[in-house]
């Protein structure tokens, strides 16, 4: 087994490479999937509104007077909601009059409803990936918004780790009315029935009874057009493209160094009749073994990491079916660098290998 010890440097390449490639590929599924979702939350029409030079009252007449369109829906991408660690766009305070842009598969109970609205009743509604941080009193769960414990009265069953399961959805109408830290941005308006044009028509009309501030309207949904999220992904993820190619070449100059350390015994396989082709099958099977360890050892990283939950900003996650095609990408690799680097043994006679010499 002293061909591991000699080969340490590829094994410990070979996981930082499983790593990486792992990570690249599970990053691109969360980007997909969180674009995907945002198209599940929000139609082609939607807008992003912000408001410059509005006092917070402001901001909340002109949204009190965006509530009486029945065709206009609100969404409120901002987090007020306390104890539960969720960031960016995973909390969402939302009012409609009609539906919602998405109907949920719910595991229980139900979604908002007119008289929720009606009433200012602080409830939620939530993903089933929340449930465990909720409070529970008197068989009721409640989340935490401000001050106030809002009432959840729906489970969406997200189907999958990321997706709707780690949502948080609350009634907009009692933040508002109890102004909890209401910001000028974060402000989206979208619609079941009418388009971009007139949803932006009927915000200007609003914007035009006031004597305020300026609102400022910005087209949203050409984001989630096919360009632009492989754009997004490119942009998040090429660091971590850098870095696998860094590595790629660091583990062509591994085997190259790994084959170094054994040229005394490929030179005495030569001395006994073996052929270039012998000793390539030689290599490539200590290779593959070197590749299995490494395999999983990345594996028990991923794991590690995966329960850590270092970071937010990049997803660590064991998936074993990723960490198989990156040992096999990582064997290929061998495959293809291990032949060529045996062939310049060709002008090379056994005693010098012996000795050490390639």
């Amino acid at each position: 087994m002293g061909y591991l010890k000699r080969g340490r440097f590829i094994i410990f390449t070979l996981v930082f490479f499983i790593l990486i490639l792992v990570t690249v590929v599970m990053n691109i599924s969360l980007i997909e999937e969180e674009l995907k979702e945002r198209g599940n939350f929000e139609t082609e029409n939607a807008v992003d509104l912000s408001f410059n030079k509005f006092s917070e009252d402001q901001i909340i007449e002109f949204i009190n007077e965006v509530k009486k369109d029945k065709d206009l829906i609100i969404k409120y991408y901002c987090s007020v909601v306390s104890e539960i660690k969720v960031s960016g766009p995973n909390i969402l305070g939302v009012h409609f009059n009609d539906k919602f842009t998405k109907d949920f598969s719910l595991k229980e109970g139900r979604f908002f409803n007119k008289e929720d609205f009606d009433t200012y009743r602080k409830v939620v509604v939530v993903g089933k990936d929340i449930l465990p941080f909720t409070k529970e009193s008197n068989g009721y769960r409640y989340v935490t918004i401000g001050e106030d414990d809002y009432e959840v009265i729906g489970v969406i069953d997200g189907k999958d780790k990321i997706s709707t399961s780690e949502y948080i959805l609350y009634n907009l109408n009692p933040v508002i009315k109890e102004e909890h830290n209401i910001i000028d941005n974060s402000w989206v308006i979208d619609s079941n029935v009418i388009n971009r044009d007139e949803i932006t028509k009927r915000l200007i009309n609003i914007e035009s009874k006031s004597n305020e501030g300026k609102i400022n309207i910005h087209e949203r949904g050409k984001a989630l057009e096919k360009g632009d999220s492989v754009y997004l992904i490119a942009e998040t993820l090429g660091a971590l493209g850098l870095a696998a190619i860094a590595v790629l070449l660091s583990l062509i100059r591994a085997i190259d160094l790994w084959i170094q350390k054994l040229s005394i015994e490929i030179g005495v396989r030569f001395c006994s009749g073996g052929s270039k082709g012998d000793i390539i099958m030689l290599l490539l099977k200590k290779y593959m073994v070197m590749s299995f360890i490494s395999s999983i050892i990345a594996g028990g990283v991923l794991s590690i990491l995966s329960n850590l939950n270092i970071t937010n900003l990049i997803l660590f996650e064991f998936n074993i079916k990723v960490i198989v095609v990156s040992m096999i990408l990582g064997i290929l690799m061998g495959v293809i660098i291990i032949p060529l680097l045996v062939l310049k043994f060709k002008s090379m006679n056994a005693s010098k290998l012996m000795k050490g010499g390639v």
